[in-house]
């Protein structure tokens, strides 16, 4: 099956993207994500080898259309691996909160308002201000 164009969207990512290749490059791709699951009724939870094998599969893509269009923005490897990792929690973790919930070193995390919260890591807590929701990337 032919994947559709991919188009940049409005994303649940952060706010600053523009500085962020991770983040500019999820983006772009995390509604065609959404739409393909929905289209392929993909269960995420059921199988995540096929939503891993679709994540790759639309990055591939969407780096086609990137050198189809005349762009220079090939991902590195890194950056590539970063974006995958994204989109998939995107889709069944808890979005930008998922590394600190897989962080051993991370003990809790607390959210007091819409912009103020912090993580406890290795027993010292962070105090509100000091590490804000809105520092963690696409939280906001």
């Amino acid at each position: 099956m032919a994947v559709p164009a991919v188009r940049p969207v409005a994303s649940g990512f952060a706010k600053n993207e523009a500085a962020d290749p991770v983040a500019l490059a999820a983006a772009r791709i995390e509604e065609q994500l959404r739409a393909t699951m929905r289209e392929r009724r993909l269960d995420p939870f059921a199988d995540r080898s096929q939503l891993v094998e679709l994540v790759t599969e639309l990055v591939d893509h969407d780096q086609e259309l990137s050198f189809a269009a005349g762009n220079e923005r090939e991902l590195s490897l890194a950056v590539r691996i970063l974006v995958e990792r994204r989109l998939v929690e995107s889709i069944t973790g808890f979005g930008p909160l998922q590394p600190y919930l897989d962080d051993p070193v991370v003990e809790e995390i607390w959210i007091s308002e819409r912009l103020t919260g912090g993580l406890g890591c290795r027993g010292a807590r962070l105090a509100p201000g000091r590490c804000c929701v809105g520092a963690i990337p696409g939280f906001l």
